[in-house]
C-alpha cells in the first residue's frame, strides 16, 4: 500500500520537468476559469478582506487554512505535469467550502432583502451561464461527434468484434490507448497491468518483467495499440513497445480488418 500510493506516485510525478508542470497548472487554471470556480474563489476572497476586522480570529485562521489545502491540492493536482481532468476531482472539497464562505459571507454582509435578491440572481445567473459552457463543451461536444464514442466509433467497433470472435474466459489487452475497449467488449485484462501507468520502463525492470511474465503466463486472445506505435521505430524499450511489439510478431496475426485504422487489432495465432 505505501508503494503503491506514495513510493509509485512520486516516480510517477517525477518523469516531468518543470516547464510541463507549469503548461499543466495553466491548463488546469483555464479549466477552473471555463467552468466557474475562479470568480467563486475570488468572490470569498473579497468577502475576507472587506470583511477581515468583522471575523472572528478563529473563523479567519479556518478560512486560511481552507485556502492553503486548497493550493496545497493544486499542487498534487498540477504535480504529474499530465492534464487528467479526472485528477481535479479532489479540489471539490476545498473549492465547495471556499465558495459557501464566500455567499454565506456577502448573504450576512447584505440586510437589505432586494439587495440580496439581487446578488442571489447574478449568482445564479453566473452559475447557470457556467454550467451550460460547460455541458457545451465538456459534454455536448463528446456525445454529438461523429462517429460517436458511444455507438459507432472504431473503439465500439473492435470491441464488438472482440465480443464476436471470443468468450467470456478470454482475456485481451489494450496497451496505451482507450481503456474503455475493455468495458464496450465485457473482457478482462490478461493481468493487473490493464493499462500501463505513464513511466520510463527502463527505469522499473520489476514492472517490466511481471508485466512480460503475465505476457508469457496468460497470453491474450487479442492485442490492441495505435498503429503508429507499432510501426514506429525505437532504439529504447520506454514503454515496453519493443518487448510488446515482439511478443506480437512470434505469436500474433493482424486482424485484416483493421489494418488501415489508426488502432491496430491483433490476434493469437
Amino acid at each position: 500500500m505505501i508503494y503503491q500510493t506514495f513510493v509509485l506516485n512520486a516516480q510517477y510525478s517525477s518523469g516531468n520537468s518543470t516547464i510541463e508542470k507549469i503548461s499543466t497548472a495553466k491548463s488546469f487554471l483555464e479549466f477552473s476559469s471555463r467552468i466557474g470556480i475562479i470568480p467563486l474563489i475570488v468572490l470569498t476572497t473579497i468577502y475576507l478582506v472587506l470583511n477581515k476586522d468583522l471575523i472572528s480570529s478563529k473563523k479567519f485562521t479556518y478560512f486560511m487554512v481552507t485556502y492553503v489545502y486548497l493550493i496545497i491540492n493544486f499542487i498534487t493536482v498540477i504535480i504529474s505535469g499530465r492534464y487528467y481532468n479526472h485528477y481535479y476531482i479532489t479540489m471539490i472539497f476545498p473549492v465547495v467550502v471556499i465558495s459557501v464562505v464566500g455567499i454565506n459571507g456577502f448573504l450576512s454582509f447584505i440586510k437589505n432583502d432586494i439587495r440580496r435578491f439581487i446578488f442571489l440572481f447574478a449568482l445564479c445567473s453566473l452559475t447557470m451561464s457556467y454550467s451550460y459552457l460547460s455541458l457545451r463543451d465538456l459534454v455536448k461536444k463528446p456525445l454529438t461527434t461523429s462517429p460517436n464514442q458511444k455507438v459507432e466509433s472504431l473503439t465500439i467497433n473492435q470491441a464488438e468484434y472482440i465480443q464476436t470472435h471470443s468468450n467470456k474466459n478470454d482475456s485481451i489487452y489494450i496497451h496505451n490507448i482507450d481503456a474503455n475497449i475493455y468495458l464496450y467488449s465485457n473482457r478482462y485484462s490478461n493481468s493487473k497491468y490493464f493499462v500501463l501507468p505513464s513511466l520510463d520502463y527502463t527505469k522499473f525492470k520489476h514492472l517490466k518483467n511481471e508485466f512480460l511474465d503475465d505476457m508469457e503466463s496468460n497470453p491474450p486472445k487479442f492485442i490492441v495499440l495505435r498503429k503508429e506505435t507499432f510501426e514506429k521505430n525505437s532504439d529504447t524499450d520506454e514503454r515496453i513497445n519493443l518487448s510488446l511489439k515482439k511478443i506480437i510478431n512470434e505469436n500474433y496475426k493482424i486482424v485484416p480488418k483493421y489494418k488501415n485504422t489508426e488502432y491496430l487489432m491483433f490476434e493469437e495465432k
